[in-house]
């Protein structure tokens, strides 16, 4: 008799739904923030831009080049301007490693796996046609 006689809680009323839905809400919110702590996106880090840095030529390095002449070719340039406005400049060679080239471009520009293996295409076709001249 003792458990018909205690109150029990009416879920039906509008401040328990409240409650409820501020659980689910807060729930939510937590799935939420995990989700983005396990999942950094690294390119949007400040990464320290490439910089050229002068190389003074050596003295053995002189006598060299005057005694043999450079192998490589360069067949064309590649420039072009990120999303974020930083000009890239590449050279391609007649013996270089387009595979190699396009995946520094993509890490560099934090491309996808499809978007690196299409510019790699697309170097393929341009060194070939640059071949073929």
């Amino acid at each position: 008799m003792e458990k018909e006689n205690r109150m029990k809680l009416d879920f039906s009323h509008g401040f328990m739904k409240e409650i409820i839905r501020n659980q689910i809400d807060r729930d939510n919110y937590d799935k939420e923030q995990k989700l983005k702590k396990e999942k950094p996106n690294d390119c949007s880090k400040h990464r320290r831009p490439e910089r050229q840095l002068y190389k003074p030529p050596s003295r053995s390095a002189q006598k060299n080049s005057d005694m043999t002449t450079k192998s490589t070719d360069i067949l064309f340039k590649l420039v072009f301007k990120d999303e974020k406005g930083e000009i890239h400049n590449y050279e391609i060679e007649n013996d270089c490693n387009l595979k190699a080239i396009s995946y520094k471009i993509g890490s560099a520009c934090c491309l996808s796996n499809k978007l690196i293996l299409a510019l790699e295409k697309f170097l393929k076709e341009k060194r070939s046609k640059f071949l073929e001249n």
